[in-house]
């Protein structure tokens, strides 16, 4: 199989990340405090800088984008710098294999990592202020 032109977009930083927990439709709580990173819940989340990048570049291909808040009971501490992404083409082992990444393209694997094409990796790392702390995977994932 040939290797795709595609890259799976994950944080750099292995620290444990913020613990949280969905409340309601754009409230997410502080369940137990770690590093707040560009990826969150899997890749649910998103800093709003990578979420711009994806409106702008790939809007059909987003199902939803909905800036969030994020509140930390014990101190009442609020950051709302992310935003809840859902994206519209998820793949399983099978269609990975298939899955076209030509052009501007964005896919999420199992509901989890986020893979995008050649071209929207080059506009993440010229428009997104996060892009220091964003790894850019190019191999395909071992389980498929």
């Amino acid at each position: 199989m040939n290797k795709p032109n595609l890259y799976w977009i994950k944080n750099k930083s292995t620290e444990k990340q913020v613990l949280l927990d969905k409340v309601n439709d754009g409230k997410f709580r502080v369940l137990e405090f770690g590093n707040f990173q560009p990826i969150l819940c899997g890749g649910t989340l998103i800093d709003n800088s990578i979420a711009e990048v994806f409106i702008k570049y790939v809007p059909d291909q987003i199902g939803s984008v909905k800036k969030v808040i994020i509140w930390r009971k014990s101190t009442e501490e609020v950051w709302n710098n992310y935003s809840e992404i859902e994206i519209k083409n998820h793949l399983d082992l099978e269609t990975f294999k298939n899955a076209k990444f030509d052009g501007f393209k964005i896919h999420q694997l199992y509901y989890d990592a986020i893979f995008i094409s050649s071209d929207l990796k080059n506009k993440l790392i010229s428009e997104c202020e996060k892009v220091n702390e964003l790894e850019f995977i190019d191999e395909i994932p071992l389980y498929t």
